[in-house]
């Protein structure tokens, strides 16, 4: 084989066209076949130096740096192998021996995929430039941090390149190398270990600017505590108040995680009053206690790829703060294990913490672009437009603490202590804490309070609450449901809805299950509408659908509320393809098909009230491979003061 490459490489016009690529190919099925009848009494390392004389590799570097075309062919040769090759070994016969090529075979591949499997290129080489190779290799890196769709791919080559960041914050406060100046001017404008107080940036991580941090339990059920297995609707949970996109993507992803059979033990969400995007991480129960990473946004949801070089070689650290520093829309994530006590409430006072001087504390920090996170850029001079229906562009380094639609006044309280002082015998329900019994009424199971739309200095409620009567025979039971309008300043209630929810085989209430809707359902004029939202669809384990989010409108009638649309899933899922042996084989090609419903005021009316157009958005699949697509699949008229 020696001989013969020799002698295609210098004579090929005694050759047929093809015969490079035929002898390269040989070598292959060479390498292929002594690999396979090794003797594993020898290293092999000195397989091969006691075989140097008749080893048909050895030439190649010479051949390829005479001629281009040459070099092209092994390169085919290389990528014709494909990812059978599962131990590396015939990539490595190609590759080892000749670094440049190593390099280019990675670089055409690494925005692919960052961490090719069989080759990883020689960094040291291509950022020291020893050789004009190394160096058009260097550009070419340089020139894929650019066009790369992957923040991964870029996250890698700029910390291999700059040492993690190191290289553009030296002594003198500049790049090491020349050629690293516009490098790091671009993409790195803090190194990854900062104090909150960035140095180069002169921005500061102060309370205003940190995201709320809410921590979610995974719903329990039984003596044991075990975690539920159908965790859709708790999920859904997470997005309450968000845009309908949002909603359908999270109830999506939920739908995936539970066709993975994949479980959730917390979720804790990070939101800021005065930003449209939030983050949500997920600590999935399996063995390693797995974390997911995904940035909620009112288009979708975005899971993010977390670099190792974050938290190695420490196990990974806890995320202790959210920001968004220099208000792009792209979230800072903040890491650390011994980080500080602050919790962000009254209890910080109590314990005499400091919570505001931030200047001298420090963590890792990293800042998520579109699907990955990497270094901080400082875009407070790049004027990045907010896309449509989102909310987070402000003057640099000044959040805003409300939205534009609320005023710090006037937005009211959901304290349970305060509403129970006047509404605990009115209502007869105790608003002690869901795990509090009391001896006087019954317990409270959920609660949520908002702003009235139309008037601030009210409040609109909603709450579940145990009933103290007997399970049916059945075994089934009810809860009570109550919707309110209530005066905290003057301590009143002003208007009441009650019910009663049955709770069965296919409905779960929990401390989890309501959400108020304020959208604007300006059904006539001066007649807007507004309603809550139950997540208490509840599907057994081998289920073929279910649905929930169920939506009841209300409109105002003296010291009363009435219902105008009451109980309308507004989600849905349902098994397709081969369900019949869906949950035993995950092969089977059977799928989820999720349906989100949204409401819109149509241009026609009737008896008066506006007509209400039913769009469902419609799923199939999850992630990248989903299929959605929205169209209207009815339209709800008035008819005796109800919608039908």
């Amino acid at each position: 084989m020696r001989a013969k490459l020799a002698s295609v490489v210098r004579q090929p016009s005694a050759w047929p066209a093809n015969a490079l690529a035929n002898t390269l190919h040989q070598m292959t099925v060479l390498q292929r076949t002594m690999t396979q009848a090794i003797d594993h009494r020898w290293y092999y390392y000195e397989l091969g130096y006691y075989n140097a004389l008749v080893n048909p590799w050895g030439p190649l570097g010479t051949y390829m740096a005479e001629s281009p075309a040459i070099r092209n062919a092994v390169m085919a040769e290389i990528n014709a192998i494909g990812g059978d090759d599962q131990n590396c070994s015939l990539h490595q016969a190609w590759l080892n021996t000749h670094p440049d090529l190593l390099n280019l075979f990675v670089s055409q591949h690494l925005q692919d995929a960052p961490f090719t499997p069989c080759a990883k290129p020689d960094w040291s080489r291509i950022k020291a430039g020893t050789t004009a190779q190394a160096v058009e290799l260097r550009g070419q890196y340089l020139k894929l941090l650019q066009r790369t769709p992957s923040d991964a791919t870029r996250d890698e080559i700029l910390s291999q390149l700059t040492s993690n960041g190191s290289d553009c914050f030296s002594a003198q406060g500049k790049p090491a190398l020349n050629w690293q100046a516009d490098l790091c001017r671009t993409w790195v404008h803090e190194p990854q270990v900062t104090p909150l107080a960035l140095q180069h940036s002169k921005l500061t991580l102060d309370k205003r600017h940190q995201f709320l941090k809410l921590v979610n339990e995974a719903p329990r059920t039984g003596e044991n505590g075990v975690i539920e297995p159908d965790q859709r609707a708790w999920l859904g949970t997470l997005t309450q108040g968000m845009h309908a996109d949002a909603i359908a993507s999270m109830q999506a992803y939920a739908g995936s995680l539970w066709q993975q059979h994949r479980v959730v033990r917390m979720a804790t969400h990070w939101r800021h009053p005065g930003h449209s995007r939030s983050l949500i991480e997920l600590e999935l129960a399996d063995n390693d206690s797995t974390r997911v990473d995904l940035i909620l946004t009112p288009h979708g949801l975005q899971e993010l790829t977390v670099p190792a070089r974050l938290y190695w070689p420490q196990d990974r650290p806890d995320i202790v703060r959210v920001s968004d520093l220099d208000a792009d829309g792209h979230l800072e994530l903040w890491w650390s294990k011994p980080f500080d006590d602050c919790q962000g409430d009254s209890s910080d006072l109590e314990r005499n913490l400091d919570c505001s001087a931030t200047g001298a504390m420090s963590a890792t920090m990293g800042e998520a672009n579109r699907n990955g996170v990497t270094y901080f850029v400082d875009d407070r001079h790049a004027n990045p437009t907010a896309p449509a229906d989102e909310d987070w562009r402000s003057l640099p380094n000044r959040i805003t603490a409300n939205r534009s639609d609320q005023n710090p006044g006037e937005r009211p309280t959901c304290n349970r202590v305060l509403l129970g002082s006047f509404l605990s015998d009115d209502l007869e329900v105790s608003f002690a804490g869901p795990q509090d019994e009391s001896p006087d009424y019954p317990r409270m199971i959920d609660l949520t309070c908002q702003p009235h739309p139309l008037n601030p200095n009210l409040t609109l409620l909603a709450l579940f609450h145990e009933l103290r009567e007997t399970p049916n025979t059945d075994g089934n039971s009810y809860r009570g449901f109550v919707m309110a309008v209530v005066d905290v300043k003057r301590r009143l209630l002003i208007r009441v809805y009650r019910d009663r929810i049955l709770e069965d085989a296919g409905t779960r209430i929990s401390e989890y299950s309501l959400r108020l809707d304020t959208a604007p359902y300006n059904i006539a004029p001066k007649l807007r509408a507004f309603g809550v939202r139950m997540n208490i669809g509840y599907s057994p384990r081998y289920a073929d659908g279910g649905e929930s989010d169920y939506l009841t409108l209300f409109i105002e009638r003296g010291k009363t509320l009435r219902p105008i649309i009451q109980n309308m899933p507004m989600s849905s899922w349902q098994m397709v393809g081969d369900t019949a042996h869906c949950f035993d084989d995950a092969e089977t090609g059977c799928a989820i098909e999720n349906k989100a419903v949204r409401l819109a005021l149509a241009s026609t009316s009737t008896n008066g009230w506006r007509d209400l157009d039913v769009i469902t958005t419609t799923s199939i699949g999850d992630g990248a491979s989903a299929k959605t697509h929205a169209h209207m699949t009815g339209k709800l008229r008035a008819k005796g003061g109800v919608y039908r």
